[in-house]
């Protein structure tokens, strides 16, 4: 890491600007033309490099928020610690942030959390600034070539996540960096350098000093693009798991052999099944619990121990982390009427179609889904059946709630003193029940 970069020429790399939607080509171009140096910065260079669709196109500049506010009139300045601008076009922003430097302290302090980041910079200490090699790229508008200043290009070649500068410092400056190496060796199937990875290990306790919602946040992220799996058996390399997930470890410490325990094979076919909601990532980490709490399999298991089953596994997490009541009933639901899957014969009071017609019925699916690939029994028969069903029922459900709402009005009774009365309106498909028990009665 020097503050003499590498710079590679346009020839040499193979970012394009036709990759680089127009709106952050935008900002660029202005803030060049009005004399200010301009780069596309961070994982959207990294993305780039990588041949991969960037999620974010964030822009690094010398222009302060003041003078970029003053350039682009659609302009928002945001943040108390750190003024950011982003510049908005529709449903899309383009953060832009001035160059800044990295905090100075102690690093024998005892307490080396982040709580100030406001010095602007030069480019080469913004780089310095960043969390890991592989964000700390710079793409020139320009020259259009791609500036290196802390060794990233490297560990790009070498599919390596590594910290800038001492690992141990940088994760207690903020301890959510240490979700973020895992987030991005699991995401990117990148191998956590070796200094890097033993300071996961001593560090992990510092990630309970970080912010509940932020790290809640980080922890659902590491479920995203298919990278679930590999994240928490990082999580529980490093043993991080043990703060993070306590039930998830205790779990695979009972586990006679926690390499190849039954959790492992849900989280692989949930990312098969694309499960990133929130309620599909915490029933493909605990169903499993539940499963094996009772002992039994999906097919035996009854609705009274999965109801005991969420109260006594998986709500204790929920309360921790303060999960949403809208994710938490839907997380009952998935979980509580997997048995109408494997219901034979003619049952009181229940309907398929109507089943079916649920506006929570995919996410309900996507477990009976995983529990077929995992276990072989007879109702797996049934799968391709109730997918049609769904795509025949879930299809028609929109026009049937709105037949409810804009049916015939009702006739007033003739004679005597009129009352105006309200209509009731059926709740809308993504309403959820009033209760669990509800559901599963109607269901």
């Amino acid at each position: 890491m020097s503050d003499q970069p590498i710079v590679r020429a346009r020839h040499e790399h193979t970012v394009s600007r036709r990759q680089i939607i127009a709106e952050a080509l935008h900002v660029l171009y202005r803030l060049k033309d009005h004399g200010y140096t301009a780069y596309l910065v961070g994982g959207g260079v990294r993305d780039l490099l990588l041949q991969r669709s960037p999620k974010d196109f964030d822009i690094g500049t010398n222009a302060t928020p003041q003078e970029i506010r003053r350039l682009f009139n659609n302009c928002v300045l945001i943040g108390r610690r750190f003024r950011l601008a982003h510049i908005l076009f529709g449903d899309t922003v383009i953060e832009t942030s001035t160059f800044r430097r990295p905090p100075s302290h102690d690093p024998a302090a005892p307490d080396l959390l982040q709580t100030e980041d406001n010095e602007f910079g030069a480019p080469a200490e913004d780089a310095f600034r960043r969390d890991f090699t592989i964000n700390g790229l710079f793409y020139n508008i320009e020259d259009f070539s791609v500036i290196d200043y802390v060794g990233g290009l490297a560990d790009l070649d070498a599919r390596i996540v590594r910290a800038i500068g001492d690992p141990e410092v940088r994760f207690r400056e903020d301890p959510v960096r240490m979700l973020r190496a895992i987030r991005f060796a699991a995401r990117l199937d990148f191998a956590i350098e070796d200094e890097t990875m033993a300071a996961l290990s001593r560090c992990r306790r510092e990630i309970l000093k970080a912010s509940k919602p932020r790290l809640v946040e980080e922890i659902f992220r590491l479920f995203k693009f298919n990278a679930g799996e590999r994240a928490v058996r990082l999580l529980w390399q490093t043993g991080m798991l043990e703060d993070l997930l306590p039930e998830i470890a205790a779990y695979l410490r009972a586990s006679p052999d926690p390499e190849n325990a039954l959790l492992w094979r849900y989280l692989h076919f949930s990312a098969e099944q694309n499960g990133e909601e929130w309620e599909e990532i915490i029933v493909a980490l605990f169903f499993p619990l539940i499963l094996d709490r009772y002992q039994t399999t999906p097919s035996r298991i009854s609705c009274h121990d999965l109801q005991v089953g969420i109260s006594e596994v998986i709500t204790p997490f929920m309360d921790r982390v303060g999960v949403p009541r809208r994710v938490r009933d839907l997380v009952r639901l998935i979980i509580t009427t997997q048995y109408r899957f494997y219901a034979r014969g003619k049952r009181k009071n229940f309907s398929r179609s109507r089943f079916a017609a649920q506006a929570w019925f995919p996410a309900t699916l996507k477990l009976f889904t995983i529990n077929t690939n995992i276990f072989t029994d007879a109702a797996a028969e049934d799968l391709d059946k109730w997918q049609d069903l769904m795509r025949r029922e879930g299809g028609d459900v929109r026009a049937r709630e709105l037949a409810k709402t804009t049916g015939n009005p009702r006739r007033r009774r003739r004679g005597g003193k009129r009352h105006h009365r309200r209509e009731e309106r059926a709740a809308p498909p993504e309403t959820l029940p009033r209760s669990i028990e509800e559901a599963a009665e109607e269901s």
